[in-house]
């Protein structure tokens, strides 16, 4: 704590007068009887995962939400700034020494915490279905108070969890408020959204492919979707993994995606942030094994094909519900399979349209059992999070 002080303090002296004077404005804030909430954030797409719970706990004139933002990124500022007031942007150097009520993040993170002596609630709001990458994480995990298990296979995971006192790793089946929308699509986005990306009568292709190198963006390359925009009335929209920019940085996949949907009418690079609010538009997703989108895109009941990698499930334990998916999907392995596929589906290929009926009906399973509050979620977060600071 003394190190992360003195260099909050070193990076800007001015810091000090910041982190005095925001813990004055908490102080006032409670004695007009308000209960402050900070959401650390540190990349852009996280802000989704937050925002319909946001939104709802924005209508409770007692309850004042702030963001923490990563100190390092630039962009990140700018894109909160662009719909959120400045008031309410708070740099992570210095949240960690401010007394809010409550601290929630979707990032299984360390460094941002708040200060141990202060006596906030520490809530973990999960973005992905999956379990796999949380079994080395213990620690930092078991720093939270509440967590908000997305599905049954949390629970499992967080029963797994040192429960060392009745404040630790306690769990809230809430289910994942980010999906909400996808039950209940907003007509209004969807129009903006075709739009912009000029989509009139055609067949829309949802391409979201995993960063890892497993993933047919590494494996089989933009080619495939180069070959699929050939197909007569397609539109591709390719929306990838934040982590491949971090995770493959002298790749300059940005650069690279923009290049080459420049050079096609029909593919659009997807620069937004959200992921879901794409799944109305889409006829059909490709996405690749290990992918959260491929279980969201389910609930859709529209076809998805995923690029199967058996190296994948060699390199990651834990992984049930990733099994499953795959056992759900329609899976490829080569460009020639996933091309045939698509135009099977365009032309009403009777074979195919069984395929598809028979994969809905396992797309239900697989919510149902992974999944909880499909569509109400948002709702059963706010009233978690109302309880847990006492409204």
């Amino acid at each position: 704590m003394k190190n992360r002080f003195i260099r909050a303090i070193f990076t800007n002296p001015f810091n000090i007068v910041k982190i005095l004077s925001l813990n004055l404005k908490m102080l006032l804030l409670r004695l007009q009887g308000k209960k402050t909430i900070v959401y650390n954030i540190q990349m852009d797409y996280f802000y989704n995962t937050f925002e319909p719970i946001y939104l709802e706990l924005q209508k409770n004139k007692k309850i004042v939400v702030y963001f923490a933002y990563y100190e390092d990124s630039q962009r990140l500022h700018e894109f909160l700034n662009t719909f959120l007031s400045s008031k309410y942007l708070i740099s992570s150097m210095i949240s960690p020494f401010i007394w809010f009520d409550m601290f929630i993040t979707a990032e299984i993170n360390g460094p941002n915490f708040p200060v141990s002596f202060l006596p906030t609630c520490k809530i973990q709001l999960y973005h992905g279905t999956g379990v796999y990458p949380l079994y080395n994480k213990t620690d930092v995990l078991s720093r939270f108070n509440v967590h908000f298990a997305v599905g049954p296979q949390l629970v499992e995971f967080l029963k797994t969890l040192p429960h060392k006192n009745k404040n630790q790793n306690n769990y809230v089946e809430v289910g994942f408020p980010k999906l909400d929308a996808i039950c209940h699509p907003d007509p209004e986005l969807v129009n903006e959204l075709k739009k912009q990306y000029n989509i009139l009568n055609e067949f829309v292709i949802l391409y979201a492919p995993h960063w890892n190198p497993n993933g047919s963006l590494h494996v089989l390359s933009l080619e495939m979707i180069a070959r699929l925009a050939k197909l007569e009335n397609v539109m591709i929209l390719i929306k990838v993994h934040n982590f491949l920019y971090t995770r493959f940085k002298e790749d300059n996949w940005q650069e690279k995606l923009q290049k080459f949907a420049d050079k096609y009418d029909n593919v659009v690079y997807v620069t937004r942030p959200n992921t879901q609010e794409n799944f109305p538009l889409g006829d059909m997703m490709v996405t690749d094994t290990g992918t959260t989108a491929a279980f969201e895109f389910s609930i859709t009941k529209k076809p998805v094909f995923v690029f199967f990698n058996q190296q994948w499930f060699d390199n990651n334990e834990n992984s049930e519900v990733e099994k499953q998916i795959i056992d759900t999907t329609i899976n490829f392995t080569t460009i020639d399979e996933i091309v045939d596929y698509t135009r099977k589906v365009q032309n009403g290929n009777a074979e195919m349209q069984k395929e598809i009926e028979v994969q809905q009906l396992k797309q239900q399973q697989l919510v149902d059992k992974y999944l909880f509050n499909p569509g109400t979620a948002t709702e059963a977060a706010v009233t978690a999070i109302k309880k847990e600071i006492g409204y």
